[in-house]
């Protein structure tokens, strides 16, 4: 590999300078507290790269050093004036005494060597860190998917990717009181993002990780970086995959609910169609009903028409039946025996007479009627009244004939109507009489049909 091609690669693939240097500034509350322990404190920086940290440690009071073996790597280093040589990062440790350094550092170092020189590495770094000093690795995370299954072999010097699992019990089994796994350079939204998606869980996990093993020491000394040690960072797999699960088992919830309303409806319009039904039913009911009523008051109607037409056939009957009396009575009146028989059906009818009011009474009507009878005369003639008039006051009998006069007038106008009515049919025969009440009966009766 040329000496210009690794320094290019970093550029293109690494970041910029400056984004480097703000993601390494989430170990500084690890070492920034331990100038306090250590005021001299000294650092070494394994595969330094472009000196992105050993400018960033000398900013926070160190006294760094930096070894790399890539000369295009260094010269970024050299020309920003960093304390970086050539060197192979083991067999410089190696010539360290022990307890001399405050940090051993290794940024994206241990994924390019194979894995007992890494061994060896985590070896050499406890023994030269003081009591409380940190050992930092951070190399790509294959947790995250892409990482793992792509990314990481973008980088042709690559060896294999390092799991976090085996990386920290590395480092406890070399001895390190305490690790901590940080995971790194995660999406910032992703943090609090709670509906996370398949796209999330395969990309979203923290693209790098960094273990920080810190070397036993007096409490004194490790409760300087205490605070740090407690603090959480990143993302993992199992932390985004358990969002997943929760916003499935929140979109089942919803679906339930959804479900559950759906059901509701459903029933709700089932009771509705069920009362439609019903009251459906009863319309038709009442339709049936109404029906019969109908077909009931039309058989009424026939009927009343029937008997309507009946009542008419009896009042032609009638009318025929009167009409034939009528011209029977006609017929009577004008007959021979009628003519004949009129002397005996007057005679019958005042013997009838006299033997109902008596001799004294029926003699005076008949005397009230002759003088009626002359009244009527004299008033059709005038000249006659004025003659016997005269000879009425002559003889003397005037005064008492008016007195008569008067007694009989008021006397034909006090007679009750049907009296008069009855004189009026008096001659008339049984049978004639007979006759005359059927025929009135029967106009009667067609007045009050018609």
């Amino acid at each position: 590999m040329s000496s210009t091609f690794y320094r290019a690669f970093e550029d293109r693939h690494r970041g910029t300078r400056e984004t480097i240097k703000d993601r390494l500034r989430v170990y500084t509350p690890f070492v920034q507290a331990l100038l306090q322990a250590y005021p001299n404190a000294q650092a070494v920086d394994l595969g330094c790269g472009r000196g992105e940290w050993l400018e960033l440690m000398a900013e926070t009071g160190y006294d760094i050093q930096g070894f790399d073996l890539d000369e295009g790597m260094l010269e970024a280093c050299h020309q920003r004036g960093l304390n970086a040589q050539t060197g192979d990062a083991i067999q410089h440790l190696q010539t360290l005494p022990d307890q001399s350094q405050t940090v051993v550092s290794a940024f994206h170092l241990v994924e390019h060597m194979p894995f007992d020189q890494l061994q060896e590495l985590v070896m050499q770094a406890i023994r030269v860190l003081k009591p409380g000093g940190l050992l930092i690795m951070e190399t790509p995370n294959p947790e995250n998917l892409v990482v793992g299954t792509s990314n990481f072999y973008v980088d042709p010097s690559h060896e294999k990717p390092i799991p976090p699992l085996l990386l920290s019990f590395l480092a406890e089994y070399a001895g390190f009181f305490q690790v901590k796994t940080l995971r790194l350079q995660e999406s910032k939204g992703l943090q609090t993002k709670v509906q996370v998606n398949l796209e999330d869980v395969v990309t979203g996990v923290s693209p790098d990780y960094a273990i920080v093993a810190q070397k036993a020491a007096p409490q004194p000394v490790l409760d300087l970086t205490a605070h740090a040690f407690k603090a959480n960072h990143g993302l993992d797999l199992s932390g985004l995959l358990n969002r997943w699960d929760a916003r499935f088992e929140s979109q089942m919830t919803e679906v339930k609910q959804a479900q559950d309303q759906a059901q509701a409806i459903a029933q709700e319009l089932q009771s509705q169609v069920q009362e439609a039904l019903a009251l459906g039913q009863l319309a038709q009911t009442a339709a049936e009903h109404a029906q019969a009523k109908a077909e009931q008051a039309q058989a009424a109607a026939g009927q009343a028409k029937n008997t309507a037409d009946q009542a008419q056939a009896t009042a032609i009957q009638a009318v025929h039946a009167a009409q034939h009396q009528a011209q029977e009575l006609n017929a009577l009146y004008a007959s021979k025996s009628w003519r004949y028989t009129k002397p005996l059906r007057w005679v019958f009818g005042q013997t009838r007479r006299l033997k109902a009011e008596g001799p004294k009474a029926r003699s005076k009507a008949l005397i009230l009627k002759v003088l009626r009878c002359i009244d009527q005369e004299l008033t059709h003639r005038p000249a006659l009244r004025l003659q016997l008039m005269g000879l009425s006051q002559k003889i003397g009998l005037h005064a008492a004939l008016k007195k008569a006069q008067s007694q009989w007038r008021d006397q034909a106008s006090n007679e009750p109507a049907h009296i008069v009515a009855a004189s009026t049919i008096e001659p008339l025969s049984p049978r004639a009489q007979i006759i005359y009440e059927d025929l009135k009966k029967a106009i009667e009766q067609h007045q009050e049909a018609a």
